[in-house]
Formats: structure tokens, C-alpha cells, sequence
């Protein structure tokens, strides 16, 4: 047990290193332009994709409670027969999509600002698309963990399982090509990789800064090529 932690710490720390390097490049731009100061770079660093899965994860158990107090409601509706299991659940979800999308348009103003990303209104809605679908699934998963399960403790045993899965292989904390190939099929099917995928594509995709490291020089573009697809 002690080996496999310092070993994980360590391929953290190690996995960390090249993508701090390239990003580097980016801040040395930009300093040089007096946008930022190196604390906001180094906190916007730090925030950003702990806020993304802690805050979409806050979403997803806050609603454990409230999906699981419903639940008798509906066992004594349907029981009485005023609506059928698909119109609850559909109007369940629905239900959901307006404080969804205000969550994530108040999460994406103040985040996009705050990592300074290039400021431009394609950027920025795309931003703001990929948060509102993060938040989206979360929120559901919440829900679904509920409903397929017992009890409201029981989901949250069952759906802590796949947040620890979630963000260990989301191509944050492990790169993709530093993922074992019997656990990159979890990456596909992962939904956090697929959100950091779009931001880091959407957001940097077009940059052509170049970038030297021990082990790649060319461009952001180039790397995100490599490293993502």
C-alpha cells in the first residue's frame, strides 16, 4: 500500500511536468504583455480543473438527497396511477436544464476571465457550452445513480467509484498516452475526458506558439495533436 502511493504520487508529479513546461511558454507571452501576474497564473493553474470536477461533483451529490426523497412521491403516484415511470423521469430532467444552464453561465464568466483565456466570443461560448454540458451530466448521473439503486447511501458508495475512475483517467492526471492500454477503453467512455477535450481543443487548438521541451518542440497545436489526437 505505501509503495502504490508514493508510486501514484510520483507518476502524478512526473505526468504533471511536461504540460506545466508548454504552458509556461504561453505565460511568459503574456507576462510580457502585463496581462497577469505570475500568483493569478499560478492560482488560475491550481483552480481550474479542481473547480471543474469538484464543482461538477457537488452537483452530482446534491441531488442524490433530493432524487431520493422523490422517490416515495413517486412510488404513491404511480401506485395511484397519475403517471407513468418515462413522463416522471423526463420531467425530472427537464426540470433540471434551466438552473443547469445559470450555474454554468455564472461558473464559465467568472472562470474564462479568471484563466484568462483568449478573449473572443466563439472561444467563449464554446466554453461555456462544455461547461453547461458538464454540469448537464453530472446532474444526471446523480440522479441515475438514485434511481438504480436502494437508497441514497448506497448511490453514494456506487457513484464514488466512478468519480475516482473518472478523474484518474481523464487524460488530466494521467496524459492519454501514459495510460495503460487494458484502461484506455475508461478513457473513451469517460465523460470528464471528453469535456477536457473539447476546453483544451476548443481553447488552444489554433495556437501556433512554439514550444521546446526534453521531449517535443513545435507547436501548441502540434503537441495537442499528439498528446490528445
Amino acid at each position: 500500500m505505501p509503495l502504490a502511493c508514493f508510486l501514484g504520487s510520483l507518476t502524478l508529479a512526473s505526468s504533471m511536468q511536461p504540460i506545466v513546461s508548454i504552458e509556461r511558454t504561453v505565460f511568459y507571452r503574456e507576462k510580457a504583455a502585463g496581462m497577469y501576474s505570475p500568483l493569478a497564473y499560478a492560482a488560475a493553474q491550481l483552480f481550474m480543473p479542481l473547480a471543474c470536477f469538484l464543482g461538477s461533483l457537488t452537483l452530482a451529490s446534491s441531488m442524490q438527497p433530493i432524487v431520493s426523497i422523490e422517490r416515495t412521491v413517486f412510488y404513491r403516484e404511480k401506485a395511484a396511477g397519475m403517471y407513468s415511470p418515462l413522463a416522471y423521469a423526463a420531467a425530472q430532467g427537464l426540470v433540471e436544464i434551466p438552473y443547469i444552464a445559470v450555474q454554468a453561465i455564472v461558473y464559465g464568466v467568472i472562470t474564462y476571465f479568471v484563466v484568462h483565456f483568449e478573449r473572443t466570443l466563439r472561444k467563449f461560448l464554446l466554453y461555456i457550452v462544455f461547461m453547461f454540458l458538464t454540469f448537464t451530466y453530472f446532474t444526471f448521473y446523480g440522479m441515475a445513480a438514485v434511481g438504480l439503486t436502494s437508497s441514497q447511501h448506497l448511490a453514494a458508495v456506487v457513484s464514488s467509484t466512478l468519480y475516482s475512475l473518472w478523474n484518474l483517467l481523464s487524460g488530466f492526471l494521467v496524459p492519454k498516452p501514459h495510460i495503460p492500454g487494458w484502461w484506455i477503453w475508461v478513457y473513451y467512455i469517460c465523460p470528464v475526458a471528453w469535456t477536457l477535450r473539447g476546453i483544451i481543443t476548443s481553447q488552444l487548438g489554433d495556437v501556433e506558439t512554439m514550444i521546446k521541451g526534453p521531449t517535443f518542440q513545435g507547436t501548441v497545436k502540434e503537441y495537442l495533436e499528439v498528446n490528445l489526437g
